[in-house]
Formats: C-alpha cells, sequence, structure tokens
C-alpha cells in the first residue's frame, strides 16, 4: 500500500494534486476539516486519468437540547435563556431545543422558573457536537393564601 503526499498548487481557491500515481493504481480520497461537514467525504477508484474535484465545505451546525426535571418528571413552562442561542420553553414532556449554532459557539443555558430552584441553573460550554442538558428543578409552584379569621 503506497501513500501520496498532496500537493498544493493554489492556496488561495484550495486546489491541490497527487503527483506520480501509477496508472491504474487504486485511491481511496478522505476529506475532512473538524468544525466543518463536506461535500463529499470519500472518494474511490482507479487511477486511468486525471480526476478533478469540486468540494464544498460548510461550517458545521449544532443542536443543544435536553429535559426539564422536578422529582423524576417533566417540568413543563420553564425559561431557558442563552445569551448566543435564544431563549425557548420546556414543552410538557421537559424537553427543550434551541435553534442550530456553528462548532465552537460558546453557550451558557440557564434554567428558569417561578417557584421553582434548580441544582444547576447554568450549563455551559464549547459546541464541537450536539449537547444534551438535563436540568432537575427542586420545589413546586407556590400560591399566596389569605387567612380570613372566623368570627
Amino acid at each position: 500500500e503506497s501513500e501520496f503526499v498532496p500537493q498544493r498548487s493554489d492556496p488561495q481557491n484550495g486546489e491541490f494534486f497527487f503527483n506520480n500515481i501509477p496508472y491504474g493504481q487504486q485511491y481511496l480520497l478522505s476529506f475532512s476539516k473538524r468544525g466543518y461537514t463536506i461535500s463529499q467525504n470519500e472518494i474511490a477508484g482507479d487511477a486511468t486519468e486525471n480526476l478533478r474535484l469540486n468540494l464544498t465545505a460548510s461550517v458545521a451546525r449544532y443542536v443543544v437540547s435536553g429535559i426539564v426535571l422536578v422529582n423524576g418528571s417533566p417540568l413543563a413552562g420553564v425559561r431557558l435563556t442563552d445569551r448566543e442561542l435564544g431563549t425557548t420553553v420546556s414543552d410538557a414532556a421537559g424537553r427543550f431545543s434551541f435553534n442550530t449554532a456553528k462548532y465552537n459557539t460558546r453557550y451558557q443555558v440557564t434554567a428558569s422558573k417561578a417557584g421553582y430552584r434548580f441544582r444547576q441553573a447554568t450549563k455551559g460550554g464549547v459546541l464541537r457536537e450536539d449537547v444534551a442538558l438535563q436540568f432537575t428543578a427542586s420545589g413546586s409552584k407556590q400560591g399566596s393564601f389569605r387567612v380570613a379569621r372566623r368570627r
């Protein structure tokens, strides 16, 4: 098995080429770049003619989603806020999801709902893959009561 090192021909537009590949040599080209999605990940074939490829790279996008629980049950109506991602609210199943964000986006999601305390109200990191968060609440919605004196 031979390994051929690509030679870059034009750094401005990303062109590169392989020199001196024997006629009929089987090849497998793999393309990847951290934080990007490539239009074609692999190409295989036999070197019987010149091959020109046009690949497109786009910034990868990831999802921050999760669930909010109270006493092991889903908690609806929790407001989840992040400066970059925006605001969303947990549904009846306690689930939430933000719109996709680019690779390397910093996130810091804060959960809040009146009458509840959260074990860790803010969770954050850097997006390098899809992230699933779990927030755990304690307490319960407390109402206000007025006690009337009986006469």
